[in-house]
C-alpha cells in the first residue's frame, strides 16, 4: 500500500504546529519577564515546574528564535525575545574563565558550574544566530571568544567535562564532535 503524501500538505501542517502552536507556548508560558531568559521546565498545561535555568537551553532559545526570525518570518517579537535571553545569559552564562555555565537560579545565580563543553558548542550557536539576526556585533565577538575558548580545551581531550553524563575512560564519545 502507497501512501500518497505530498510535501506541500507535510510543510503545512508543520508550519502551523511550530507557528500556531508550539512557538506561541513558549511564548505565553516560558519568557521570564521578571528575571530574564526563559523558563524550560514547563508541564504540558503551562505550569512551571522548575524556575531552574539550564545554560544550554538558554543558549538554545536564541537560536531558535533567532533562526524564526532570519529563516521563517522577521517578525519583532521573535527577535525581542532571543535578545531577552541573550541579554540574560550574557549577564549570568559564563564563570570567570569564559567557559558558560551548566545552571543558574531564576535572577541567575550559578547552581551548577562550567561541567559542560556541549553548553559552549550551544552559545557558538546561538550567539551567531543571533549576530546574524540582529546585526548584534556583541553577540558575535562573545561567539568568536567562546569558539577561540573552545578550541584549546578540544585541543585537550580529558580537560572538559561533559555533564549530565561524563565520558567513560577510554571512551569517545560522538556528541562532542557531533557539536564541534
Amino acid at each position: 500500500m502507497r501512501l500518497d503524501v505530498r510535501f506541500v500538505d507535510l510543510l503545512a501542517i508543520y508550519r502551523a504546529e511550530l507557528l500556531q502552536r508550539t512557538i506561541p507556548f513558549w511564548l505565553e508560558y516560558a519568557i521570564d519577564r521578571e528575571y530574564g531568559g526563559i523558563l524550560t521546565c514547563i508541564s504540558d498545561e503551562g505550569q512551571v515546574l522548575s524556575t531552574d535555568k539550564y545554560m544550554w537551553s538558554q543558549l538554545r532559545a536564541i537560536w531558535t528564535f533567532s533562526a524564526l526570525y532570519r529563516r521563517i518570518e522577521a517578525r519583532q517579537e521573535w527577535l525581542d525575545t532571543a535578545r531577552h535571553i541573550f541579554d540574560f545569559v550574557r549577564r549570568y552564562g559564563r564563570d570567570e574563565y569564559g567557559r558558560w555555565l551548566f545552571a543558574v537560579d531564576a535572577r541567575g545565580n550559578v547552581l551548577q558550574g562550567a561541567s559542560s563543553i556541549y553548553a559552549d558548542g550551544f552559545a557558538i550557536y546561538g550567539l551567531t544566530e543571533f549576530a546574524r539576526a540582529a546585526g548584534d556585533q556583541e553577540a558575535l565577538d562573545l561567539a568568536v571568544e567562546t569558539y577561540k575558548n573552545v578550541q584549546s580545551r578540544l585541543a585537550r581531550p580529558g580537560s572538559y567535562e561533559t555533564a549530565p553524563y561524563a565520558i567513560p575512560e577510554g571512551a569517545k564519545a560522538h556528541g562532542v564532535s557531533m557539536i564541534f
